[in-house]
């Protein structure tokens, strides 16, 4: 049963494809490029065509020092229509350097077309052109300095009299092929073949071939999927786990000197010998440490109990700091100085 998946699937976008192209592709009509076609003829009985659209080159602009010439022939007891769509050739001060010509004949040599014996610059003739016989001859010259599109005609063969059952009548009398009726191009020359539908008729061909499109891209996506399904190439799409990073410690191991942005640890014999801190709450006021290593021996620091008991310290003001010659007398604890005994305060 799967391996009747992918043809239900083609047959499926055929089937959809076959309808798009009824919905909005049957206005379209064979394309020529002339470039391509230099010196052959078209036999359009032979190649079925009862209507064609010629351009000058693909894509671009035309080639320098091009000489082409492309002859149609229309089926038996038929004439050729042509109308111009589009013209660019290069013309220099109203004079044609560039230009094409459309021949009332299968050669060259005999008389040209009402209207195009030479055309260039990019206005276009406003009027059909029409040829006496069935066929005719267009020969496109450039010179060295060819840098323009070119041009973009289209040509229909008809003629007048009864029309058969193959055929559409036109108001002027003409017979066309039918199946150039309402394709969007003039045919007849009278736009009486054209067919200008109302706005909601074309408002729903355009919603039909939407939907029939978005119809055609789920159906193959959808057919995708399951093949690769079934040969195992889905892939999931999943998050990669970053792995954490070990915290770096503080200080590097014993024996390594610490890397730039580490603070400084002291040297060994730097840490003070056990016994010579001073007792809690009488560490000196910061600025005030002894260097590393001249801290007071134990047994300098005044005992315990000779400091006065907290909320009896004497009032001030207080002799200033680092007075070698002043002493403290007993209560009110006035200040006496050795050099001065007799302003002892009474």
């Amino acid at each position: 049963m799967a391996a009747t998946q992918p043809n239900i699937c083609l047959y499926t976008v055929i089937l959809l494809i076959t309808i798009i192209y009824d919905v909005y592709g049957k206005g379209t009509l064979p394309k020529y490029y002339m470039s391509e076609l230099c010196g052959r003829t078209l036999d359009m009985k032979a190649d079925s065509k009862w209507s064609a659209r010629v351009e000058l080159v693909r894509s671009g602009d035309y080639r320098d020092n091009m000489n082409c010439r492309w002859t149609v022939t229309a089926p038996p007891n038929h004439r050729l229509m042509v109308y111009f769509k589009e013209i660019d050739i290069d013309r220099r001060f109203f004079r044609c350097d560039d230009y094409l010509s459309i021949y009332d004949s299968n050669t060259t040599n005999g008389a040209y077309l009402d209207g195009a014996s030479k055309l260039c610059g990019e206005t276009r003739p406003r009027h059909f052109l029409y040829t006496s016989g069935r066929s005719m001859t267009l020969l496109f010259v450039s010179d060295r300095h060819g840098d323009d599109d070119g041009f973009d005609l289209y040509f229909t063969a008809y003629h007048i009299g009864n029309c058969t059952e193959a055929e559409f009548r036109c108001k002027n009398g003409r017979c066309i092929h039918k199946s150039l009726k309402c394709n969007g191009y003039q045919n007849c020359g009278d736009e009486s073949d054209m067919c200008y539908s109302k706005t909601g008729s074309i408002v729903g061909a355009v919603v039909a071939v939407i939907f029939v499109t978005l119809i055609v891209v789920g159906v193959v996506f959808i057919c995708r999927r399951r093949r690769q399904a079934r040969n195992g190439n889905v892939h999931i799409k999943t998050t990669e786990s970053v792995p954490m990073q070990p915290a770096q410690p503080m200080y590097p191991p014993q024996g390594q000197a610490p890397p730039q942005g580490y603070p400084a640890y002291p040297q060994p014999g730097q840490y003070p010998p056990p016994g010579q801190y001073p007792p809690p709450g009488q560490y000196p006021p910061p600025g005030q440490y002894p260097p590393p290593g001249q801290y007071p021996p134990p047994g300098q620091y005044p005992p315990p109990g000779q400091y006065p008991p907290p909320g009896q310290y004497p009032p001030g003001p207080y002799p200033p700091q680092g007075n070698p010659n002043m002493t403290y007398a007993p209560p009110p604890y006035s200040a006496v100085s050795e050099e001065e005994p007799s302003k002892v305060a009474l």
